[in-house]
C-alpha cells in the first residue's frame, strides 16, 4: 500500500493506520506542512471517514457557510482548514485533526509512494474518493490499468471507440464514466478471455456496470461483444442485462466451438426501443438455452438490419430461429449459406419489406446451399433493391419470384463454393436484364476466363442496355505472367460485350495491362476505368 516516512517536530509523533476504502467508505488523504523554524516538514495522514460526512463537511466549506455539525479550525502550526474528528480507539475518546485543505500540488505526489503491486487498486481509490481526487487523478488511474480511448474513422462526427480486455479495464470504464472525461462512444468493444476465471471476473464487474446505469443511457452507439472460453452464468447475466446499454448497434461475435460447451439456464431479453442493427458473427445465439433470447431480440420494432453469418449450423436450429420470425422495419437481411433455401424462402414470405439481401459463403469456402424447394411457395420482393449471393443461389431465388424485381438496381454474383459457371451467370442475367444498372462480379481463384470470352453462343451481355457500371473482382492465382495475360484477355473480352457500359472498376492481383487493353477494345476512356490491385 501508501509507504511513507514519520517526521517529529518540537517532541511531536504522530501515529497513524492506513484504512482500505471500500464502496461504503471514503478515503481522506492530507498532508499537514509544519513550520519549525526556518525548515518545513511533510507528514501524510490517512484516516477512513463516512462518506457522506466527508462530502457533507467539503459542500459546506465550498459554499463559505460554517458547518452545523462541526466547527470549523484551523492548524495550529500552518494555519490551513481543518475539520475535526472524534472516533473511538481502544475504549478512549481521541480527538485530531483529519481533514486539511492542501494545495493539488501536494496531492499530485501521493501516487509516487504507491506500492507498485497495488497501484492499480489504490489509484482506484483515490480517483472514487470525491470529485476534487477524481478530477487529479482519475487520468493517472485510467492510463495505468490500461483503459485507452481510440480515435477509428475519416467522416466527422463521433469517432471515439473503447476496447474492454481484462477485469482493469472493466472497472476503470465504469469509474470513467462517472468522471470529468466522460464523453459520447462509437464503439464499444467487450472482448473475452479463453481464462474461465479472468472472464468471470471481467463480466461480473461489467454486469455490475450495467445495472448501475440509469434508465434513460445512451452514450453508446454500438457494442461489440467478442465470446471466447467455456465461461456461461455470467454470460447469461450480461445477455439479460445488455439492454440497459441503449446501444443502436448490437454485434456478437462467437468462435466456431461455442456449442461444445454446455449451458443450463436460459436467458431472458430486456427491451431496447433504441436497438436498430444486430449481427450475429458465429453460433452462440442459436443455442438452445439462448433461442428464446435471440429471436425476443430479434423482434425489436425498430430493427432495420439483421445479419446472421459465420454459422455453419444444421437445418433444425436455423428454423427454430427464423421459423415466424417477423421484423416490420427490416431493410437489410445478410445470412450464412448454410440455411437451407426453403427455410429462407419462408423467412422472405413474411419479411417482404428487405431492400438488401445478402447470402455470404462464411468460413468453409466448400459450403453449397441446400436448394431443394421443399415447402417453400413463390412469393414477392416488392421492395428488392440489391441481390448478394452465390451464382446458383440467385437463379433459384428468380425462379421462386411471383412478380418482376422492378425496383432491384443492383447485383453481386458470388461464385458457388470455388465454381462460377458462364451459363448459370447467363440465365441468372436473363432474369434481371431490365432491372439493374449495377453488376458485381466475384471471379473465383479456379477461373481462367475462357469460357466467357467463348462466342459460339449467343451472348446475352449484348442484350444488357441498363448496366451502366461493372466492377469485377479477380481473385484468381496465375503461375505466371503469360497466365495472367491470358486470363486478362478473356475478361477484357467479355467486358466489351456490354454495350452501355460508363464505368468499370477492376480488383485484380497481377501487374495486367487492364486499362490499356479495355480503351484499345471498349469505347471506354482513361477517366472511366478503375484498376486496384490486391495483394492479399
Amino acid at each position: 500500500m501508501f509507504s511513507y516516512t514519520q517526521s517529529t517536530s518540537q517532541s511531536t509523533s504522530f501515529d497513524s493506520q492506513f484504512v482500505e476504502l471500500e464502496y461504503s467508505t471514503a478515503l481522506v488523504i492530507g498532508t499537514c506542512a509544519i513550520r519549525n523554524r526556518k525548515n518545513i516538514h511533510y507528514r501524510y495522514l490517512f484516516v477512513a471517514s463516512a462518506q457522506f460526512h466527508k462530502r457533507k463537511a467539503e459542500d459546506d466549506l465550498s459554499l463559505g457557510r460554517p458547518n452545523k455539525r462541526y466547527n470549523n479550525h484551523a492548524c495550529t502550526n500552518c494555519g490551513a482548514k481543518m475539520l475535526p474528528l472524534s472516533y473511538e480507539d481502544k475504549g478512549e475518546i481521541v480527538h485530531h485533526s483529519t481533514r486539511v485543505i492542501l494545495p493539488n500540488e501536494m496531492l499530485l505526489e501521493i501516487p509516487s509512494y504507491m506500492a507498485q503491486c497495488d497501484r492499480v487498486r489504490d489509484l482506484r481509490s483515490l480517483a472514487c474518493a470525491s470529485r476534487r481526487f477524481s478530477a487529479l487523478f482519475v487520468e493517472t488511474y485510467l492510463e495505468v490499468a490500461g483503459f485507452r480511448i481510440f480515435e477509428e474513422g475519416r467522416e466527422e462526427g463521433n469517432k471515439s471507440v473503447v476496447v474492454l480486455y481484462d477485469v482493469n479495464s472493466c472497472d476503470a470504464f465504469a469509474v470513467w464514466r462517472r468522471s470529468h472525461c466522460v464523453r459520447p462512444l462509437r464503439r464499444l468493444e467487450l472482448c473475452m478471455s479463453h481464462d474461465l476465471g479472468a472472464t468471470t471476473y471481467m463480466l461480473r464487474a461489467f454486469c455490475d456496470f450495467l445495472r448501475s446505469l440509469p434508465p434513460p443511457f445512451s452514450d453508446v452507439q454500438e457494442f461489440r461483444m467478442v465470446v471466447a472460453g467455456p465461461e456461461r452464468m455470467e454470460l447469461r447475466r450480461l445477455l439479460c442485462n445488455i439492454h440497459k446499454l441503449g446501444a443502436k448497434s448490437l454485434v456478437l461475435e462467437s468462435d466456431s466451438d461455442f456449442l461444445r460447451e454446455p449451458i443450463y439456464n436460459a436467458a431472458k431479453a430486456g427491451g431496447n426501443a433504441r436497438l436498430e442493427s444486430i449481427s450475429f458473427l458465429g453460433t452462440f445465439p442459436y443455442l438452445q438455452q439462448f433461442l428464446p433470447w435471440t429471436r425476443t431480440t430479434c423482434s425489436g420494432a425498430n430493427i432495420s438490419t439483421l445479419r446472421l453469418t459465420r454459422a455453419s449450423l444444421p437445418a433444425g436450429k436455423w428454423a427454430s430461429l427464423m421459423h415466424g420470425l417477423k421484423l416490420c422495419a427490416l431493410t437489410d437481411f445478410e445470412v450464412d449459406v448454410s440455411v437451407s433455401f426453403d427455410i429462407l424462402m419462408n423467412f422472405l414470405g413474411v419479411n417482404q419489406t428487405i431492400q438488401y439481401l445478402t447470402v455470404l459463403q462464411g468460413e468453409n469456402p466448400n459450403v453449397i446451399m441446400d436448394l431443394t424447394p421443399g415447402c417453400a411457395f413463390k412469393t414477392q420482393m416488392p421492395n428488392l433493391r440489391c441481390l448478394d449471393g452465390p451464382v446458383t443461389f440467385q437463379l433459384a431465388f428468380l425462379n421462386h419470384m411471383s412478380a418482376p424485381l422492378y425496383s432491384m438496381m443492383s447485383m453481386v454474383v458470388r461464385s458457388d463454393a470455388q465454381k462460377l459457371e458462364s451459363w448459370t451467370l447467363t440465365k441468372v442475367l436473363a432474369r434481371t436484364a431490365a432491372h439493374i444498372s449495377t453488376l458485381t462480379i466475384h471471379f473465383p481463384s479456379s477461373t481462367n476466363g475462357a469460357s466467357f470470352a467463348d462466342m459460339s453462343w449467343p451472348r446475352i451481355e449484348r442484350q444488357l442496355s441498363g448496366i451502366s457500371t461493372l466492377i469485377l473482382h479477380n481473385d484468381a492465382v496465375v503461375s505466371d505472367f503469360r497466365a495472367e495475360n491470358v486470363l486478362m484477355k478473356n475478361l477484357v473480352k467479355w467486358i466489351s460485350f456490354f454495350p452501355s457500359l460508363r464505368e468499370v472498376e477492376i480488383h485484380r492481383r497481377g501487374d495486367a495491362d487492364y486499362e490499356g487493353n479495355l480503351m484499345l477494345c471498349t469505347r471506354l476512356e482513361k477517366g472511366q476505368i478503375y484498376v486496384f490491385t490486391n495483394y492479399f
